[in-house]
């Protein structure tokens, strides 16, 4: 963030925004919704109605073709994917997750010196809305709670590239006394 804080400041966050942690599975979502569409208007072509009723496609989905078409991970808000709603997580990556006792893409934030690269250890929940004092002096980073491979020391973050979406954070920092 570039945002300098001292050890025992007050921070104070506020987080809005939308993330998706599974582009892929958009993408899959997007093209089963392009086949499911190009089936119907093929066979409204064929049927010779194409030209004159000018159908939603949509309209015409199987049951089949509704199920492919829906994602299967939500957008989801700086709190993170709910509990209950997990149920499509990997139980072995979810545990590898930054936070595994917090929701898949929740936002995060650690505090580390320049130039030290922020670890597990370091992370802690904001969420939409949190306040903490901070426990040392450093830079201010953010990010999303997902799979985080540790073993991995070259590409650790490999099942965080295909988030896509944004937070936006307003931190107000307080001067400890």
């Amino acid at each position: 963030t570039g945002i300098a804080v001292l050890e025992g400041d007050n921070l104070n966050f506020e987080a809005a925004g939308r993330v998706n942690i599974d582009l892929e599975g958009l993408v899959l979502s997007l093209a089963a919704r392009h086949e499911a569409e190009q089936r119907v208007i093929a066979e409204e072509k064929k049927a010779g109605t194409w030209e004159t009723q000018k159908i939603a496609p949509e309209l015409r989905f199987t049951p089949e073709e509704k199920l492919k078409v829906r994602p299967q991970w939500k957008w989801i808000d700086p709190n993170g994917i709910p509990e209950t709603e997990m149920v499509a997580a990997n139980p072995a990556r979810r545990k590898r997750s930054i936070l595994p006792a917090k929701g898949y893409g929740a936002l995060l934030a650690a505090i580390r010196e320049t130039g030290v690269e922020p670890s597990r250890e370091d992370a802690f929940f904001v969420g939409r809305s949190n306040t903490c004092v901070t426990k040392r002096s450093g830079k201010l980073y953010f990010v999303v709670n997902d799979i985080w491979n540790d073993q991995d020391k070259e590409f650790p973050e490999m099942l965080m590239v295909d988030n896509v979406g944004f937070f936006y954070a307003r931190v107000t920092v307080t001067p400890r006394k």
